[in-house]
């Protein structure tokens, strides 16, 4: 398939620029939707005639739906997206800029998500999406999942929520959070995970910085010891770098 594409723009240039588009289009419509047409066209840097026929043909293909609040994909959509989005990674090098990293680092799978953060903040949520993925692809029946806190584990989360799976695993925050805003602690972070998966969660009611005398004291509370315990058993870290 890669073949192919780098064929044909080779020959036929003006086709991978209409699929760079759709693509752009259909991206950006799974990270903001619902979004109106206005919106979107700003976001992408278009005129809002070119966006609406762009629209018009992905919703007579089944892979737009138009509604009250705005534009939304479709399940197909969605589906579309992600087997493009595997193929416009490979085309734009992103693979075998995993495959550097699993070999400088050592790691067994990286993954590469497009984009700046700091000039677009719609990658972080495409960065949770990825992650959020990977989690389901690894977890497993009984597993114990440990999360840490801030925004980019705040859209692995929201990534979790957009998934109908199912899975009977423990969730548990990796470190304690009081003081910080209460939607990026790790308990509340741990909390929607474990609520998307339909799984179980514990939480760890300690602050994130404690000295080591009071850290003592407090793992002499039972139950702050067992979740202690709990943690220490993870399966899986997921921990946010920035």
């Amino acid at each position: 398939m890669k073949d192919i594409f780098i064929l044909q723009q080779k020959i036929v240039p003006e086709l991978i620029e209409v699929l760079e588009r759709r693509y752009t289009i259909l991206r950006n419509l799974s990270l903001l939707q619902p979004v109106g047409r206005r919106a979107l066209a700003q976001k992408l840097g278009l005129t809002e005639r070119l966006v609406r026929g762009e629209l018009d043909l992905l919703r007579e293909q089944g892979l737009v739906v138009s509604d009250t609040p705005g534009m939304s994909l479709t399940g197909e959509g969605e589906d579309i997206l992600q087997r493009f989005t595997v193929l416009f990674s490979d085309l734009h090098g992103l693979s075998e800029l995993e495959k550097q990293l699993q070999n400088i680092f050592q790691l067994g799978r990286a993954i590469v998500v497009p984009g700046d953060t700091d000039e677009d903040p719609t990658v972080k949520k495409e960065l949770g999406r990825a992650t959020a993925r990977y989690i389901r692809e690894i977890l497993m029946d009984g597993s114990i999942l440990a999360v840490t806190g801030g925004t980019t584990l705040g859209e692995v989360a929201e990534g979790m929520a957009g998934y109908k799976y199912h899975c009977p695993a423990t969730v548990v925050p990796a470190r304690g959070g009081l003081g910080e805003d209460v939607e990026i602690q790790a308990n509340t972070i741990a909390a929607r995970i474990a609520k998307s998966l339909k799984g179980s969660y514990r939480l760890l009611h300690v602050p994130d910085n404690i000295g080591a005398e009071a850290m003592r004291s407090l793992s002499m509370d039972p139950k702050i010891r067992e979740v202690v315990k709990t943690i220490k058993s993870a399966d899986i870290l997921v921990h946010g770098i920035g």
